[in-house]
């Protein structure tokens, strides 16, 4: 209301200031007042220009009026309180900050320490190496052994494509007793037989079908046996337990003991070769799952 007031005054001030301005021009300063033939008058700069400047002089009044109630109505805050208040959040930023650094550099520290410490030798236990090597339920219905050649092709292709599926409907449901052992068809794959069998009780199926999913790039390179300790170490076996492990004169025997054994009994010429419940039923060679399948499930029903 102020403003408004304000402005209406000055408004007619100029109104006034106009026409005595045009009455005395006329007889004292014809260069600032021209009046037209149609008595229009005509005013020069120099009226406008004072009175515009009382008008913008109010307003830089009123609005510094303005100003002053906005800032009175403001929360006082002393300047040595607000620079406290920046010192402190400021504080503790860089003390957040330093924090995260040093969880950073331990995480990393503690990550490479991971990568670069030694593997703990596990060594190998000579009973554990020469048992029978059994999976699944111990007194399943049905009983399966293999006997296989870690260098033998249909091995591999048989563990890559026919293994999975059995162990997930049969080994695992229980319905099942898996029993690997070892034909080895030539020194190599005695070698990685051997090695297997060091490895902890636990990994010994895993360490195989890394062994069989791995077959063309551990024996097709130039020195499988240096290819074989390298798998070995991953599994926790030192350099010097591979080497006293694969020289391992009793190991060596027994391997081959149960694979004159298994030529024998079963007459095992070639492999894969598998023998179902102590003979009920024999398969030779690379055979489809479904093969598998029909034979379990007969079984099963006797």
């Amino acid at each position: 209301m102020k403003l408004i007031t304000r402005l209406a005054v000055v408004g007619c001030l100029v109104i006034l200031a106009i026409f005595g301005t045009s009455k005395m021009m006329e007889t004292k300063n014809k260069n600032n007042v021209e009046i037209s033939s149609n008595n229009v008058i005509t005013i020069t700069n120099e009226n406008f220009a004072s009175a515009e400047d009382s008008i913008t002089e109010l307003e830089n009044e009123i609005i510094q009026e303005q100003l002053d109630e906005v800032e009175r109505s403001l929360p006082t805050v002393s300047k040595e309180a607000e620079l406290n208040s920046l010192t402190t959040a400021a504080g503790e930023d860089m003390l957040v900050n330093e924090s995260l650094e040093v969880e950073a550099v331990s995480a990393t520290a503690q990550a490479i320490q991971e990568v670069v410490a030694p593997k703990p030798d596990i060594g190998f236990d000579m009973e554990s190496a020469t048992k029978e090597k059994i999976l699944g339920n111990k007194d399943a219905k049905v009983t399966i052994i293999e006997y296989a050649s870690l260098t033998c092709s249909h091995c591999a292709s048989f563990h890559k494509k026919v293994y999975p599926d059995l162990k997930r409907d049969y080994i695992d449901t229980g319905k099942v007793k898996y029993i690997l052992r070892d034909f080895p068809l030539d020194g190599i794959a005695l070698k990685a037989s051997m090695m297997a069998r060091c490895i902890d009780d636990e990994k010994y199926f895993n360490i195989m079908e890394v062994l069989f999913k791995s077959q063309f790039k551990w024996h097709g390179s130039q020195d499988p046996i240096q290819s074989l300790k390298q798998t070995s170490k991953l599994a926790g076996l030192s350099s010097e337990s591979f080497d006293k492990c694969i020289a391992n004169k009793d190991l060596e025997k027994s391997i081959l003991d149960k694979m004159q054994a298994g030529q024998k009994k079963w007459e095992i010429k070639a492999t894969p070769s598998f023998i179902f419940n102590d003979g009920a039923d024999k398969f030779t060679g690379e055979q489809p799952y479904r093969e598998f399948q029909n034979t379990i499930d007969r079984l099963l029903k006797k």
